[in-house]
């Protein structure tokens, strides 16, 4: 009974710390402390808490190689491009993303356009870029997409060796015949994440059958390509998982809604063993999904989907010949929650991010600092501004469905998977 009373005790006064750390609004960095302590409530002792944060399309257009250059020693410096979202990376157990670029070397890729490296229609960043990932924080990318084999397989392989030098994990290539490039596995304060990622288009590249692992594709919904997917899966989760988390490159570039196809792809995963969907390609953001799944052990576990990230850096830009919101994304952050051996979704925070084009650097922000940061606001433009506005003002209609219970904090939407349960 003794022990009881001390244990209500101490919930009582962390409860009330957490609120009073929540009334404090912002701190000095521009990040909420709403978002920041959502977690600091205690956990029993047999819980392991997680924050895997997630981000959309990396990629490197011509422009912003071009403000990155420095013509005295014919270098590139991004560091002002993510100066914004650090801090907020910086709150990550662990930080993933989506590599649209390869890293094949200067005047190593099929086009020398831009100082040596290219852009569209096929991608070959500066190394620094890659270097500049590493230092905002970016622990695994994704390096299969419709764009892996712009450089040819001597620039994907380039691509797995820097970033192998870098010290960040890769995940849906591969430079040798095995299948370990289409996943990794992790531990993350004491909790076992799998990764596993796939496209479904290589923009019609082919490969003959024996450089065929090099790639990690899955072109369509059939019974043999299932099947594979399912024991991939299956091998992951052999490796003793606690969650599986699918880096997916699907859907229709510029449609704002999924499409059968993809929510096929994700009902799948779904029920093959995956917790976490982060989906890719559309260049913009669309919905995400929660959903209670019921697998063969006939648990119940709380999953989530993101259908598109949209994009989180690029020279895409909203214009009103198409009016689409390239210049929008987010940072979630997922909160994985293991109790004793059952590991799943417990909350999810959605930080909406704008693409800003200066003189001197294109680089992101956060929406919600923008807004609330005096200083940061008056580094925008009067485009900018209005963007930042809209973004308030439609970004939720982007990711949250009709009926998805979703809680406006300080600097971000909450979404809390127990209140949605029916």
């Amino acid at each position: 009974m003794a022990r009881l009373l001390v244990w209500l005790t101490f919930l009582s006064v962390g409860y009330l710390f957490s609120l009073s750390s929540c009334q404090n609004g912002l701190s000095a960095n521009g990040a909420g402390q709403v978002c920041d302590t959502i977690d600091t409530l205690p956990k029993g002792p047999d819980t392991l808490t997680v924050h895997l944060m997630a981000v959309g399309d990396l990629m490197a257009h011509r422009w912003q190689m071009e403000r990155a250059y420095n013509k005295k020693d014919s270098t590139f410096d991004f560091s002002c491009a993510f100066a914004s979202v650090k801090p907020h990376f910086d709150q990550s157990d662990y930080l993933v993303g989506n590599l649209e670029t390869t890293f094949a070397g200067r005047n190593k890729g099929r086009a020398k356009a831009t100082f040596g490296y290219s852009c569209f229609p096929y991608f070959n960043a500066p190394e620094a870029f890659g270097s500049e990932l590493k230092a905002v924080g970016f622990d695994l990318l994704s390096t299969i997409n419709n764009h892996s084999l712009d450089s040819r397989v001597s620039g994907l392989r380039s691509t797995l060796d820097w970033l192998d030098s870098l010290g960040i994990k890769a995940v849906g290539t591969a430079s040798m015949n095995d299948k370990k490039g289409r996943s990794a596995v992790v531990d993350v304060k004491g909790v076992k994440l799998g990764f596993y990622a796939f496209t479904m288009s290589l923009n019609g590249f082919t490969l003959p059958d024996s450089l065929a692992y090099s790639v990690n594709m899955i072109p369509k919904i059939d019974a043999k390509n299932m099947a594979r997917l399912r024991a991939d899966i299956s091998e992951l989760k052999s490796q003793g998982t606690d969650a599986v988390v699918a880096i997916v490159h699907f859907g229709t570039e510029y449609q704002r809604k999924p499409n059968k196809e993809q929510r096929d792809m994700v009902d799948s995963l779904f029920a093959y063993g995956v917790d976490v969907v982060l989906g890719s390609h559309p260049h913009i953001l669309q919905e995400m999904e929660t959903r209670i799944v019921v697998r063969e052990d006939s648990v119940s576990r709380q999953c989530v989907a993101f259908y598109s990230l949209g994009n989180f850096i690029s020279c895409q830009r909203w214009k009103p010949t198409h009016n689409l919101s390239k210049d929008l994304g987010v940072i979630v952050d997922v909160e994985l929650q293991k109790v004793d051996s059952l590991t799943q979704v417990n909350r999810v925070t959605c930080k909406p991010t704008y693409t800003y084009w200066h003189t001197h650097c294109i680089g992101v922000v956060p929406v919600f600092d923008a807004l609330a940061d005096s200083l940061l606001y008056s580094t925008m433009n009067d485009y900018d501004r209005k963007r930042l506005h809209f973004a308030v003002d439609e970004v939720p209609g982007f990711l949250f469905p009709k009926g998805m219970k979703v809680d406006t904090l300080d600097n971000c939407y909450l979404i809390d998977m127990k209140k949605q349960q029916p």
